[in-house]
């Protein structure tokens, strides 16, 4: 509050008054900003020329060095960050669990081997690696194989205890109008292939051929796609859910929907329940192998006494992070959030029960607090920005982004983002006005939202964290202001940060 002179208070002297005009001048600057006056007329005019209105847009640009910001506008309203939150979840897991972190998964058995049979059932126990392949179950199942298993008489039991609860994907309502999408696959600790059929369908020669992995055995997938006149590259694979036909152990997929004319494209769904779709790839890949299997799918969980007969680690989290981040995938970020819970969770402890999604939004909220990163308004759901409720500032994203810079892991966290206009979903990205090389930017979106947040070289060598945020109704205009946004900051040097 300031304090009126009176006949009893003396005046301030000449300095105190200039220091206190100088302070009340910075926190009008300050307040200013984060009211929402921080944006060049560049950028205002390419916002006008989409559509938008500034306050539909929030943006930080802050120095990397010290934490100098460069540009402020209603940079601390918290607002949907689409998969630009992707950021936050693979630095805190980078530094929480450490660049050479693996997933171990398991066959296991408490059964007997006599002469090329396995009596007992088979425990597939899941560590909940991010990127389980049909290829790598594969692998193992041969390496079981090798050990002289010929016939399994007894089930396999899917242990995806290593989440609690061991099926976050049971119950839940649809995120979106296509389940079936690779984007919407839920993770549980025991997901193979991300529970996806790869589908490749040709059009070339008037009919639509369709090929599909992995091998499960029983499936067939029969085309009721309608040919149409659409560009191949524009093609839209969110068609109707699939038909499933069964006849006995015969299981038919029905594609409908349409396709274009003469095109050669493919996608992946996730179709099929995912104890069926492990029972069917199993029964394949072992009966490829020369073998037999008698029983079943079920879940379970493995008995403290079961053998390990096979185990696979998988790549490094430095390496796990890298397809997060460059290719935007969402069931492996959810996945890895759920890591970061099931991780700090002592098992055996009193908190043995607790939620594994509690303990990865508990975990990463305390690694906010050991950066002193305030997380007032942050709303986190699972992790991937595949949300319509998760949130956060563009000042918040910012400081995350400084402690990646400031991070012994920062090689791996930043090598990570794509490059603009080269890789990752930036690819195809403008990135005329940039150097080669000078845009390490993650992107994000949703209906409602358009966001980028990353670093940025301007045309002095300066480097600029930039995180830019647009919400409203259909914002996919927004991605050419983002742009020009990104092509202002490598263009516009702030003379008075270099010496």
């Amino acid at each position: 509050m300031l304090l009126l002179p009176s006949q009893n208070r003396q005046l301030p002297s000449a300095p105190a008054r200039r220091s206190l005009l100088a302070f009340m001048a910075a926190m009008l600057v300050v307040l200013t900003c984060r009211a929402g006056s921080g944006l060049p007329p560049d950028i205002q005019q390419s916002l006008h020329r989409q559509g938008f209105s500034p306050d539909q847009i929030g943006v930080v640009v802050m120095s990397p060095r010290d934490g100098r910001i460069r540009m402020d506008h209603f940079g601390h309203r918290a607002r949907s960050p689409a998969s630009t939150l992707k950021l936050l979840t693979t630095l805190s897991a980078l530094e929480s669990l450490g660049p050479d972190f693996v997933w171990t998964t398991r066959l296991q058995s408490t059964g007997t081997l006599e002469q090329g049979v396995l009596h007992g059932s088979v425990y597939l126990h899941g560590g909940a690696e991010p990127d389980f392949s049909w290829v790598k179950l594969g692998l193992m199942l041969r390496q079981l194989r090798d050990q002289g298993v010929h016939d399994i008489d007894g089930d396999l039991v899917v242990d995806r205890s290593y989440f609690s609860p061991s099926r976050l994907d049971l119950y839940q309502p649809p995120f979106d109008s296509t389940p079936a999408q690779y984007y919407n696959v839920i993770p549980d600790a025991m997901l193979v292939n991300s529970n996806s059929i790869e589908l490749h369908l040709d059009s070339t020669g008037n009919q639509i051929a369709i090929g599909f992995l992995p091998p499960l055995e029983g499936v067939r997938i029969r085309s009721e796609l309608v040919l149409n006149g659409d560009n191949c590259s524009d093609w839209d694979e969110e068609w109707p859910a699939p038909d499933q036909l069964v006849d006995g152990n015969q299981l038919t997929i029905v594609l409908q929907g349409t396709f274009p004319l003469h095109c050669v494209n493919g996608t992946s769904s996730n179709i099929l329940d995912r104890n069926q779709f492990i029972e069917r790839l199993v029964r394949g890949l072992w009966h490829e192998l020369g073998g037999q299997w008698h029983g079943q799918v079920r879940d379970g969980v493995t008995p403290s006494d079961a053998s390990v007969l096979v185990e696979h680690k998988s790549a490094a989290l430095a390496d796990i992070i890298k397809i997060i981040n460059k290719n935007s995938d969402n069931t492996m970020a959810r996945n890895l959030f759920l890591t970061l819970g099931a991780q700090s969770v002592q098992r055996g402890s009193q908190i043995d029960s607790i939620a594994t999604l509690d303990a990865a939004q508990k975990q990463v909220r305390h690694w906010l607090l050991q950066h002193r990163i305030d997380d007032a308004g942050l709303v986190l759901e699972n992790g991937s920005g595949l949300s319509r409720l998760e949130r956060i500032s563009p000042i918040q994203l910012a400081n995350i982004l400084k402690a990646g810079t400031d991070s012994p892991w920062q090689p791996e966290f930043v090598s990570s983002l794509p490059i603009m206009g080269m890789d990752g979903t930036m690819a195809k990205r403008n990135a005329k006005d940039i150097t080669p090389g000078g845009a390490r930017i993650k992107g994000g979106t949703l209906n409602n939202t358009v966001a980028v947040a990353g670093y940025v070289q301007d045309i002095m060598g300066e480097t600029w964290i930039v995180v830019a945020m647009i919400n409203r109704p259909d914002a996919g205009a927004g991605r050419a202001v983002l742009d020009d946004l990104i092509a202002w900051i490598a263009g516009h040097p702030e003379k008075s940060g270099h010496k």
